[in-house]
């Protein structure tokens, strides 16, 4: 009943460099140096994948040609679940048991060893010391024959030696203090030093100063000046006045009469959305698209959605001002042409 629906590909002929992503997933070949990575839910529907089987010697293919490749075919057992595609080998070819070794002789051979139940015992040994009059390996180098020790003094400490005849004098150390006496003075008559007065009775007087025969007199620079005013002010006035005819500059301004409620849209988050077109797949777990029926065989086919990026809008009431009429107002500048007033 099913007609064409079986089909053979040739994923490896053993032949150039092997395409993984035509061998099924897993599968290795080339002596392993490369792995298969078809997935089987991308695998051709109701196809046999034949590789090449590495088992088969070419000699053996010169006594079988009818057995060169590993069959393999993908098994679907849940039919709700894609996840459960998997490859299953249903052909195996012939099995090489090249390089078996065979013909071993065994030559048994007996010993004694220690069984794994084995206790061991240990006796220390005894050991004594004592002195010799030779060195030698083992021995080491001790002081004898010394009854008692005793150091005299502190704790050691570092001296200085080799001076034949040391001396010693006294020395002004870092922890001196010094005591200083001040002296005390006194003042006498004598036969010899200073001469100085004595047995005189001093009086007191007063010096002053007079002065006679001075006088200040002015010559030049003579000014004639106004007198008799009592309380004179000074104040500026205008001489010369001349005058010039401006205009001030005048603008149109629009005020404000009162508010009202407006909506404000804001970006929110981009989401991705579908935009009405399809771009075709050979994947089951995409959306289904093009079914059709030819000789007697249901065809399938699948599409996955183009999409885009939509950015999202939110909106809020917010309170915006209403203009008012023109109204027409002073800039603050004059000028001697245009329409001021």
């Amino acid at each position: 009943m099913i007609s064409g629906g079986v089909s053979f590909i040739i994923a490896w002929n053993g032949q150039g460099t092997p395409d993984p992503t035509k061998i099924p997933a897993g599968v290795l070949v080339d002596s392993g140096s490369y792995t298969g990575a078809l997935d089987p839910v991308n695998a051709q529907a109701g196809a046999f994948y034949l590789v090449y089987s590495e088992t088969v010697s070419s000699s053996s293919h010169d006594d079988d040609v009818h057995d060169v490749y590993d069959e393999y075919v993908v098994i679907k057992p849940d039919s709700e679940d894609d996840t459960t595609w998997f490859w299953e080998k249903i052909g195996d070819t012939k099995l090489s048991i090249n390089n078996v070794v065979t013909d071993v002789t065994f030559n048994k051979q007996t010993d004694t060893v220690i069984g794994s139940n084995a206790t061991f015992t240990i006796t220390q040994p005894i050991i004594s010391m004592s002195t010799s009059s030779s060195s030698g390996t083992g021995k080491v180098s001790v002081v004898t024959g010394i009854s008692s020790v005793s150091p005299g003094g502190n704790d050691n400490v570092s001296a200085v030696t080799g001076y034949n005849s040391p001396s010693t004098a006294k020395v002004i150390g870092s922890s001196a203090t010094f005591t200083h006496t001040d002296p005390t003075y006194s003042i006498s008559a004598g036969s010899s030093g200073t001469s100085v007065a004595t047995g005189i009775t001093p009086t007191t007087s007063y010096v002053k100063a007079t002065a006679t025969g001075g006088a200040v007199s002015a010559s030049g620079d003579s000014v004639t000046a106004v007198t008799g005013y009592a309380n004179p002010t000074t104040g500026n006035f205008v001489q010369t006045l001349s005058s010039t005819a401006k205009k001030l500059a005048t603008t149109t301004i629009i005020g404000v009469s009162g508010s009202t409620t407006a909506s404000k849209a804001t970006s929110a988050t981009s989401q991705t959305t579908a935009i009405g077109t399809a771009t075709a797949s050979t994947v089951n777990s995409n959306i289904l698209k093009n079914v059709s029926v030819s000789n007697e065989t249901l065809m399938i086919g699948a599409c996955t959605l183009d999409t885009q990026t939509t950015t999202q809008q939110t909106f809020s009431n917010v309170t915006v001002p209403v203009a008012a009429s023109a109204t027409t107002v002073a800039t603050g500048s004059v000028t001697t042409s245009g329409s001021g007033a």
